[in-house]
């Protein structure tokens, strides 16, 4: 394990639901459970975050305060060209669900979990190039970007094409990796950070509560 830099370098930039996002150990996290699940265990496992609840095996090295643990990797970083706001609606389609569920009683929940109605906003930020500072292992992390060739989110839309990976030295210290990303907040005051306070998911599997604390994150 050593301090290095991963830069993807984008075609248009790219698209998140936040300013944190994309985080390097959600997208090596994708990729390694990609690699040690046949395509229905993964397939299943997207769907089902209680299959994958802690992912501990990345070539990222860990922070561990007390039990608990997270990767030390920041938070992107990118210049700014332009940033473009859009909104959209995800709604439960009832329609089609009558359709095939005209035999069962019941009511779904739109309010809350899986099937919740929602309003989501999305930033598309226009950059050349995501940056990521990390303390971990240049050859297997490099393995497991061979194949990623986007990051974020509206993909099908053409966000976040990578044009290609560099992983390069970070020098003797990275002191970005420790401490300019999420933190739990008990550690981030004993280290003297500060920043805003929000629930994150500060280690994937990000989906999973038990992944999920209040953090102080990066400004």
């Amino acid at each position: 394990m050593q301090p290095i830099v991963i830069t993807a370098h984008l075609s248009n930039g790219f698209a998140s639901s936040d300013r944190w996002s994309p985080s390097i150990d959600g997208i090596l996290a994708y990729w390694h459970m990609k690699s040690v699940l046949t395509d229905a265990e993964f397939a299943h496992g997207c769907g089902d975050s209680s299959n994958s609840a802690e992912i501990k095996s990345l070539p990222i090295m860990i922070e561990s305060d007390g039990f608990d643990w997270w990767y030390q990797c920041s938070s992107p970083i990118f210049d700014v060209a332009a940033v473009n706001i859009s909104h959209f609606h995800r709604r439960f389609d009832s329609l089609h669900a009558e359709r095939w569920m005209k035999k069962k009683r019941g009511r779904v929940q739109v309010q809350t979990g899986q099937h919740k109605n929602t309003r989501v906003s999305v930033s598309t930020t226009i950059t050349d190039r995501i940056m990521w500072f990390v303390n971990g292992d240049r050859d297997r992390i490099m393995t497991l970007l061979e194949n990623c060739e986007h990051v974020g989110l509206r993909r099908g839309s053409g966000n976040g094409n990578v044009k290609r990976w560099d992983v390069s030295s970070g020098g003797e210290s990275n002191d970005r990796a420790h401490f300019y990303r999420p933190l739990p907040v008990d550690f981030a005051k004993n280290n003297n950070v500060t920043g805003p306070v929000t629930h994150w998911g500060y280690r994937p599997n990000a989906r999973d509560n038990r992944n999920r604390t209040a953090c102080v994150m990066p400004c």
